[in-house]
C-alpha cells in the first residue's frame, strides 16, 4: 500500500495510525513519502492514499479528517486599541496557507502589521523563534499545545468564523476494495485529530 502524507500531519498523527495498523496487519507492505501537500498533489496517481493539507484534490474521492483553526502567536500581548508592529515568522508552506495568512493580515492591517518577514524551513523552527520573541507566528491549533497557556495568542476569524487550514484524505475511485488500503482508510477515520 502506498501513502503520501502531509509533513505535519506524518508528524504528529500518522506514527500511532502506522503503529496501531501494522501491528494488526504485520503483513502489509508499506510505502510512504511525506512532504508539502502542493508536491503530493502533483503525484497524487502515485498512491493509494494522499493525506494532504489545504484544498481537497478535485478528481478524486476526498473526504475531510478535520478542520484545524489557526491562531496568531507572540510573546508579547495583542493590545486591543493600537497598532501591533512586529516582524512575522513564516514556515515553508503550500500557497494556500500562505494565501489563508496574507486574506488574514489584509483584513486585519488596523490592528497588525508585520514590519518584516522571517522565513524558515519547518514549522518546530517557526515556533522555536517565536517562543524566544523573535516575531508573531500563525500556527495551527494541531502543533500548539503547550502554547495556548503560555503565550499570548489570538484565533484568525474572517467574518465570525475561524480561519482553519483543512485537513484531507484522497484517493482513487474503488481502490476501497483492496483490503489493506480500506482498513487503513477505516483506522484514519476512526482517529480523533483535534
Amino acid at each position: 500500500m502506498s501513502i503520501a502524507c502531509s509533513s505535519l500531519v506524518s508528524q504528529r498523527f500518522l506514527p500511532s495510525i502506522l503503529g496501531d495498523y501494522t501491528n494488526a496487519y504485520p503483513k502489509v507492505a508499506i510505502d510512504l513519502v511525506t512532504g508539502i501537500s502542493e508536491d503530493i498533489k502533483r503525484e497524487h496517481k502515485n498512491y493509494h492514499v494522499c493525506i494532504i493539507r489545504g484544498q481537497k484534490l478535485k478528481e478524486t474521492v476526498s473526504e475531510l479528517l478535520f478542520e484545524d483553526p489557526l491562531y496568531m502567536f507572540d510573546t508579547e500581548p495583542f493590545p486591543e486599541d493600537k497598532l501591533k508592529e512586529r516582524p512575522l515568522i513564516s514556515f515553508k508552506s503550500d500557497d494556500s496557507m500562505h494565501e489563508l495568512v496574507d486574506n488574514w493580515l489584509y483584513h486585519h492591517q488596523e490592528d497588525i502589521q508585520p514590519i518584516k518577514m522571517l522565513h524558515v524551513d519547518q514549522i518546530e523552527t517557526c515556533k522555536q523563534f517565536m517562543q524566544q520573541g523573535l516575531g508573531m507566528a500563525v500556527l495551527p491549533k494541531s502543533v500548539s499545545d503547550g502554547l495556548m497557556k503560555n503565550y499570548p495568542h489570538i484565533p484568525l476569524r474572517l467574518e465570525g468564523k475561524p480561519v482553519t487550514r483543512d485537513t484531507w484524505v484522497c484517493y482513487q475511485e474503488g481502490v476501497r476494495r483492496l483490503p489493506q488500503v480500506d482498513q487503513f482508510l477505516s483506522a484514519l477515520f476512526n482517529k480523533k485529530f483535534l
